[in-house]
């Protein structure tokens, strides 16, 4: 269309060719003081909806959108009042009530023998680009709300809701499938009730209304115009409930092919989508997939880390019920045996007989410290131990811990040293978990350290806040790829029918959870071949 005759009384000589020039590439228009359209190009036109000579004589209200408040227009023509230049985003509404988005100038603009004020509009569409951005906005809040745990239908609803600010001519529904027969509504803050609940539950079919069609052919259905299509025929008392007049719906299906549900879109105008429309429903549907099937996947870990959980609990109770069972008939037998070897009844009359109840006696002690430990681990990790802290001498916990194992240090013929720290320094820690922890760990270090071996017990600063308990070995050490598998429960190393020591390998983790239990923490540092030291830390007292 040929420009109005007006846009010559604006400029003249060079200028007008560079405002023609200008108007090829760019949208541009010309507004007077009070916001009224004196001249707008073709490619405005197009963008929103109106004809040039509709737009010449027009207000600008009429583009305005609801997207900026009052205040952000009021500082726009404060400030081009002032005669400075306005630049920014500027979204806009269309004929159809649809948003668009400017990257707009405005400056004003001195018109010959006119003394009123003009001002002079150039601006591109940012549409797309906004659309992309925003619209990332809204998947990426709906992601971080999947991996928080947001309910699906409150995280849905909020994905809608952002969705329908970007774009507020259209309002967006989800609807779930049932039993791969009926879909039922899941989402959709803005569909009126009435017409929610008349379609809830229809059966799916290829010529069911849009979503119906969808969720049964497996692809994208676009009606253009609900009241003249054969989908919607057996439907349009049933839309007529709504001032709906187009709805696309896109299948919503998973990795394997099973069909979710359908995202829906509903226009109150008949409209066949454009390209990137197309490719906007299509990437909702698939960010829902996305969402759905992270949030299935989540929930699934939920139940198994649920089960693992019960499953461990009855373990412990199992083995807490078993560890208090067999220790009343094993305390029996130690004191049975130890009468039998000290013959406090008389002379048995053959001393095999006494030898032999020594080593009862000896095995079912052996036997209690392994059960009484598995009560102890049990009891850990059902939370049932509770530390009684006290402050305690270093050097006096270090001696009493040495003399516990001095006896099977002499029986192996493995020499002991303690090192003693320099200052006087205490720990606030439960006494008896302190001990043993502190024995288990020489023990274990005379275990795994050969005859003429030595073990060393030692104390040092660590910071402010913490002293470490030491005790180093120079025996058979652990490998670097076996130190994390010595800390878990019944774990060791060489297996059962290789290893020449004996026990469970519950001693080190037994430890450790001691040690964390005080608010501490224990670790290891081996040289395979050279020798193990290990660090148990336990809170400094001043």
């Amino acid at each position: 269309m040929d420009q109005p005759p007006i846009f010559n009384d604006f400029t003249d000589g060079p200028a007008k060719e560079l405002v023609r020039l200008i108007d090829n590439h760019a949208l541009v228009y010309i507004l007077s003081d009070d916001g009224i359209l004196k001249y707008s190009n073709q490619k405005l036109a197009d963008l929103s909806g109106f004809s040039i000579d509709e737009l010449e004589g027009m207000s600008v209200l009429n583009l305005r959108s609801e997207y900026h408040p009052d205040s952000f227009y009021d500082e726009m023509w404060a400030l081009l009042r002032a005669g400075e230049t306005w630049t920014g985003e500027l979204c806009c509404m269309d004929r159809s009530g649809a948003y668009y988005w400017e990257d707009l100038s405005l400056c004003p603009l001195e018109l010959k023998d006119d003394p009123n004020l003009y001002y002079l509009g150039v601006s591109v569409d940012i549409t797309p680009v906004k659309t992309r951005e925003q619209t990332m906005i809204a998947y990426n809040e709906m992601l971080v709300n999947v991996t928080k745990g947001v309910p699906l239908k409150e995280n849905f609803d909020q994905l809608i809701r952002n969705i329908e600010t970007i774009f507020p001519h259209m309002n967006c529904a989800i609807m779930f499938l049932e039993n791969e027969q009926y879909l039922r509504n899941f989402s959709g803050p803005s569909i009126p009730s009435e017409y929610a609940g008349l379609i809830n539950g229809v059966e799916i079919g290829e010529f069911v209304g849009s979503c119906g069609a969808a969720a049964k052919r497996q692809e994208l259905v676009v009606v253009e115009d609900i009241y003249n299509h054969p989908n919607w025929v057996d439907y349009l008392d049933v839309i007529r409930t709504t001032d709906y007049h187009a709805c696309w719906s896109h299948p919503i299906v998973s990795t394997k092919g099973v069909t979710y549900g359908t995202f829906a879109i509903y226009y109150k105008t008949t409209r066949r989508p454009t390209e990137i429309e197309l490719n906007f429903i299509q990437s909702l549907a698939l960010s829902c997939r996305g969402a759905i099937e992270t949030h299935n996947a989540r929930f699934e870990l939920i139940e198994q880390k649920n089960r693992a959980e019960a499953a461990n609990h009855a373990k412990n109770q199992f083995l807490a019920n078993m560890s208090h069972e067999l220790r009343t008939p094993l305390n029996a037998v130690i004191g049975y045996s130890e009468i039998l070897e000290r013959e406090l009844f008389g002379p048995l009359g053959v001393d095999r007989y006494k030898t032999y109840a020594g080593d009862i006696q000896t095995s079912a002690r052996f036997l209690l410290d392994i059960i009484n430990d598995i009560l102890d681990i049990s009891l850990i990790e059902e939370g049932k131990i509770s530390p009684e802290p006290e402050v305690l001498p270093v050097k006096k916990l270090m001696g009493c811990c040495i003399q516990l194992i001095k006896s099977r240090a002499n029986d192996k013929d493995v020499a002991y040293e303690i090192i003693e720290p320099d200052g006087d320094y205490y720990t606030y820690a439960d006494k008896q978990h302190v001990k043993q922890i502190i024995s288990n760990l020489l023990t274990n270090a005379i275990k795994f350290t050969p005859s003429k071996g030595k073990v060393t017990l030692s104390a040092e600063r660590n910071g402010d806040e913490y002293i470490d308990f030491v005790v180093s070995d120079n025996g058979i050490g652990i490998s670097e790829e076996n130190l994390e598998r010595v800390m878990e429960p019944f774990n060791q190393v060489a297996d059962s029918m290789t290893r020449a020591h004996e026990g469970v390998g519950l001693g080190l983790s037994l430890s450790r959870k001691l040690a964390i239990a005080q608010g501490g923490d224990l670790r290891i540092e081996s040289v395979y071949g050279a020798g193990t030291t290990v660090y148990v830390s336990l809170p400094l007292q001043y």
